[in-house]
């Protein structure tokens, strides 16, 4: 927060931190009183207080060892008539624990393309053969069987409490090319959250993805551009504090597969994927913090 603010947190946390406020109230606007300069804007002769009992705040990143956060915040109130009114100025030293994360290995290992057998539909639609990002594929469009595109091993260090990971995957382009063309891909349906928060293709600690597209028989090629990128979560065990999610890290994968029908056969005629290394949280910084931002959810059933 800033110095204007008169209550100053270097940084977000996920311990709870409960802060005393005061808000002021008129019937047109309401205000905080955490800013003396707000007084400017408000009718000083109007108004009244309403209370609440905290204010929380979370921190996203760990201190370093033996170096805490030093915090000072600062209780005011709004007086009718006088103005804002604040009281002298509280500090603490705050140690906030929280772990390393990794992916391992370190990129995640790509296997690549494959054009599958005939999988039967979940849905009652035509059995088709499909470009999937995965290998040694069988069973069915639903319930598939084999090797998948991509795994993410995450690990975390331990902390006092404990915590466990979670996933979270953020579409930067997906897109489809055809012979002859199809319709365009909405732009909504190109970037954004993968489908759910969090993202469900896990098992314990371990996350994966195989793209998928169907071979139908009135094209002649299929190619699938797929862009993401796999941000590792973490939240606390601890139970004496108020838990958020924070990020440990993401890792950018790109992969790009093309399918062409020749002689009533599909074959395989481009075949890209790879990962880069762990981009770790802290190393990110404003405006996202290391955090999965979206404004769009991408319906991807595709995979």
């Amino acid at each position: 927060m800033s110095d204007g603010q008169r209550w100053l947190v270097p940084v977000l946390t996920y311990t709870g931190v409960k802060l005393p406020i005061r808000r002021r109230v008129s019937s047109q606007r309401v205000v905080s009183d955490l800013c003396p300069g707000c007084n400017n804007d408000f009718d000083n002769t109007k108004g009244h207080i309403d209370s609440y009992n905290s204010l929380s705040s979370y921190w996203v990143y760990p201190s370093a060892q033996n170096t805490p956060f030093n915090v000072s915040y600062q209780y005011c109130a709004f007086i009718p008539k006088l103005g804002v009114r604040c009281r002298a100025t509280a500090k603490a030293a705050l140690n906030i624990g929280g772990p390393k994360g990794s992916i391992n290995p370190n990129p995640p290992h790509v296997t690549g393309w494959s054009i599958t057998p005939v999988l039967n539909s979940c849905n009652g639609g035509q059995n088709l053969q499909y470009l999937k990002f995965a290998q040694n594929v069988s069973g069915t469009v639903c319930a598939w069987q084999g090797t998948p595109g991509i795994v993410f091993n995450g690990s975390a260090s331990k902390v006092n409490g404990g915590g466990k990971l979670f996933w979270v995957q953020i579409l930067a382009n997906l897109n489809t090319i055809t012979v002859p063309p199809s319709p365009a891909v909405p732009a909504n349906a190109q970037s954004g959250l993968d489908n759910t928060y969090p993202y469900l293709a896990t098992n314990g600690d371990t996350a994966q993805d195989s793209p998928v597209i169907s071979l139908p028989p009135r094209l002649t090629q299929v190619e699938r551009m797929f862009h993401a990128q796999m941000f590792e979560m973490w939240t606390s065990n601890n139970k004496y504090f108020t838990r958020i999610g924070v990020p440990l890290g993401f890792v950018q994968w790109d992969i790009d597969g093309r399918a062409t029908l020749e002689r009533r056969t599909w074959t395989l005629t481009a075949n890209i994927g790879a990962a880069n290394r762990f981009s770790i949280a802290t190393d990110v910084g404003e405006p996202s913090h290391g955090y999965p931002i979206w404004t769009n959810v991408v319906l991807n059933t595709a995979h």
